[in-house]
């Protein structure tokens, strides 16, 4: 937490002592230095400074856009994630479970045995295909959903398949659903929920 101690409802869901857990420090904190054995093992210098440091997402948001409040940041990998200022001066964040991740898949599914297609191939098949897939729709719940809405249980679907379709539509619907769920994500994070809470 904010206040530099776990959360003792959280200790308590986890069915384990604080005692188990270890102390909280900043980022920019040194933790120790590196042991003799480590130095060994590693090839790193003994004595060099440990520092904590910090998750993934702080760490890609600081090395694009540094401190700068104001700065948006979009990052696509395995998955995505938007952040940016948001409302009211606070941090925003939303993130989806499978952009880069559903290519592979796509790639991996369509590819011969001992034959992988490349990403540049498979690339190149859908950006002959014209925008919209001629109806191919995708959704790419394909590890359930963190965002915007949370849900373990949503499933990717392709939707409008025709005998007419191709392997290029495949490739385009992938990526132009992709696209669309990070665009959501961007404008549920600028206008709000267009849900309506649950009771």
């Amino acid at each position: 937490s904010r206040a530099g101690a776990w959360s003792p409802a959280l200790v308590e869901l986890a069915m384990i002592r604080p005692d188990q857990l270890p102390p909280l420090y900043p980022s920019d904190a040194v933790a120790g230095t590196v042991t003799a054995e480590a130095a060994a093992a590693s090839g790193l210098p003994a004595g060099l400074r440990v520092v904590v440091g910090m998750g993934d997402t702080a760490a890609t948001r600081l090395g694009s856009v540094g401190t700068d409040p104001a700065a948006a940041l979009i990052y696509v990998g395995t998955a995505a994630w938007v952040n940016w200022p948001g409302r009211a001066n606070r941090g925003c964040m939303l993130a989806t479970t499978a952009t880069g991740a559903a290519l592979r898949w796509l790639r991996d599914i369509l590819s011969a045995p001992g034959a992988r297609l490349t990403y540049e191939a498979l690339l190149a098949e859908g950006s002959s295909v014209p925008a919209g897939s001629q109806g191919l729709l995708f959704l790419p719940h394909l590890c359930g959903e963190r965002g915007p809405f949370p849900n373990p249980r949503a499933r990717g679907v392709f939707t409008g398949l025709t005998l007419h379709h191709a392997r290029g539509h495949l490739v385009r619907a992938v990526v132009e659903g992709t696209c669309c769920h990070v665009r959501w994500l961007v404008e549920e994070g600028i206008v709000g929920s267009s849900v309506p809470a649950k009771a």
